[in-house]
């Protein structure tokens, strides 16, 4: 199994977020977001396919500031498969015919896959069967994959929020690891310029000037990512 590791340490400290209303316990809008937003692009050849960290950029808050990954990317071969609030387990279970299901259809030369924050209160066991569980039906279905990593979330919103999540991120980050390790399929850590470690606990925040709300990217962010995706996708395909 090839592990890539491309995350590097930039020390900065957030500032704390503005919103009253956190992010990640706005409810899972998975419903609106299968009835409204068609697949798009359906005769691409490479798949985002995940959790909001995908999706935002095509219905992104507010939208008129998130370039499309056609955009970000250079290419008009991308769909978007992101799904917001979604579980690793929403992947392939949730809607008819569920995202998995479209992701087959759709049948693309890779998919990248980005899932697993939303699963933070669940057990690690959990969240270890439903990863082995994606993972198996991506590979039965032929269609070549790629893990990438979870992001963390800012300093300001970890303050603001108290809710542990980047405490969280890494137990989660290390499960998958070790799935990807025994099962070997591909993982890959692309945050580099988008993460710092902060020297008082020593855990990875997302910087602040890249993120919308705390816990997402803003157009800054999407263009940092995208180049190494770019980078990676170049030297898959």
């Amino acid at each position: 199994m090839l592990i890539l590791l491309l995350a590097s340490c930039n020390k900065q400290e957030s500032q704390l977020q503005t919103s009253s209303v956190d992010p990640l316990a706005t409810g899972n809008n998975s419903e609106w977001y299968f009835t409204s937003v068609p697949l798009n692009n359906p005769n691409a050849s490479i798949a985002m396919f995940g959790d909001s960290m995908f999706k935002y950029t095509d219905v992104g808050l507010p939208a008129s500031e998130l370039e499309s990954w056609d955009s970000l990317l250079g290419a008009n071969n991308i769909t978007n498969l992101g799904l917001t609030g979604a579980r690793i387990r929403d992947m392939y279970d949730f809607g008819n015919p569920t995202f998995l299901d479209q992701l087959v259809t759709l049948n693309p030369e890779f998919a990248f896959v980005s899932i697993g924050l939303n699963n933070r209160s669940d057990s690690d066991s959990a969240i270890r069967n439903e990863y082995i569980t994606l993972g198996q039906q991506l590979e039965a279905s032929g269609i070549p994959f790629a893990f990438n990593v979870i992001f963390s979330c800012t300093y300001g919103y970890t303050v603001q929020y108290n809710n542990g999540v980047n405490t969280r991120v890494p137990e989660i980050i290390e499960i998958l690891i070790d799935v990807c390790e025994e099962y070997g399929w591909e993982y890959v850590d692309m945050r580099k310029q988008l993460v710092y470690t902060r020297p008082q606990d020593g855990l990875l925040y997302l910087r602040d000037d890249y993120s919308i709300d705390g816990v997402h990217l803003n157009n800054a962010g999407y263009v940092e990512w995208s180049k190494l995706i770019t980078r990676f996708l170049n030297e898959k395909l």
